[in-house]
C-alpha cells in the first residue's frame, strides 16, 4: 500500500538527514527532555506528508499533540526513547503509524542502530528486514516482560507497575525497561520478549507497536485485563494470555 511505502522511504531518510548532527536538549517537562533532532524530523516528516498526501491531518509528538483524529491521521513518534537518545545511547527508534477512520492500518518501526526496520499493515502480517515475524511460545517461567518508564506524573500508574514487577519476580525468568516503546514492541513482535507494560496513552509511543505486535500474534490487553482501546490507562501486550495472569 502507498501509505506502507512512504513511511517505509521517510524515516529511514530523516534518520540519514538529522540524526548525525549535532545535538541540543532541552527541557520539556519533569523528567523528560526534548532535542532538536526530534523537533527537525517532525517539521521534514511533515513537510513530506504534505507533498504526499496533502489533505490528511498529522498527529505528531512535539508540535501537532493535540490533533484530533481525522479520517485520515498520520501518528509520529519522531525520535522513541528521546532521553536514550540525548546521553549517547544506542536504544532509541523512529517510528509513525497510519489510521484511517479510527484504526490503525499501517506502521512502521526503524531501529537504526540495529540495521532493522519492522513493518505491518492491517491483516498483511508483521516483517523486520522483509522477514515474517511471529511471537515467542515460552512458557510463563522462560518470559521475559519489558516496562516502561515509571509514569512520575501519575502516582497511582506508578504504583500499579511497582506491584506488577514485585509480582513478576516470584513468576517469570527476566524483567527489561529499555525506555523506549519502539523497542518493547519490536522485541514481542519478533519473539525476543513475552511482554510489554506500558502505562500511557500517547498514540505516538503505542499505535506503530500495537499493530505490529498483533499482527505478529500478539494479546493486547489494557492492564485492567479487558481488550485494550486506547482509552486503557495502559496496555499489556503479551504472547499469551495466561502472562497477564500471572502478574496481574
Amino acid at each position: 500500500m502507498k501509505e506502507l511505502t512512504f513511511l517505509k522511504g521517510v524515516l529511514p531518510r530523516a534518520y540519514s538527514r538529522f540524526c548525525d548532527g549535532e545535538v541540543i536538549v532541552s527541557d520539556k517537562a519533569a523528567f523528560d527532555v526534548v532535542t532538536n533532532v526530534d523537533k527537525e524530523i517532525e517539521l521534514y516528516f511533515a513537510e513530506e506528508l504534505k507533498k504526499a498526501f496533502p489533505e490528511d491531518a498529522l498527529l505528531g509528538e512535539e508540535f501537532s499533540a493535540d490533533q484530533e483524529l481525522a479520517p485520515r491521521t498520520w501518528i509520529l513518534d519522531p525520535i522513541d526513547g528521546t532521553y536514550n537518545f540525548s546521553i549517547g545511547s544506542r536504544l532509541f527508534g523512529l517510528q509513525a503509524a497510519f489510521m484511517e477512520n479510527g484504526e490503525t492500518v499501517a506502521s512502521v518501526i526503524y531501529l537504526p542502530n540495529f540495521g532493522e526496520l519492522y513493518e505491518a499493515t492491517k491483516d498483511g502480517g508483521a516483517f523486520c528486514n522483509g522477514n515474517r515475524l511471529f511471537v515467542s511460545d515460552r512458557k510463563i517461567r522462560d518470559s521475559i516482560v519489558s516496562f516502561g518508564d515509571l509514569p512520575h506524573a501519575r502516582p497511582h500508574d506508578a504504583a500499579e507497575q511497582g506491584r506488577m514487577m514485585q509480582k513478576a519476580y516470584s513468576a517469570i525468568a527476566r524483567l527489561r525497561m529499555y525506555g523506549a516503546a519502539c523497542l518493547d514492541f519490536a522485541n514481542l513482535a519478533s519473539g525476543k520478549t513475552e511482554g510489554v507494560v506500558l502505562f500511557t496513552r500517547n498514540k505516538w509511543d503505542l499505535a506503530p507497536g500495537l499493530l505490529l505486535s498483533r499482527e505478529a500474534g500478539a494479546v493486547l490487553l489494557g492492564v485492567d485485563g479487558e481488550p485494550y482501546t486506547f482509552s486503557s490507562r495502559g496496555i499489556f501486550a503479551c504472547n499469551r494470555r495466561e502472562l497477564y495472569e500471572a502478574l496481574k
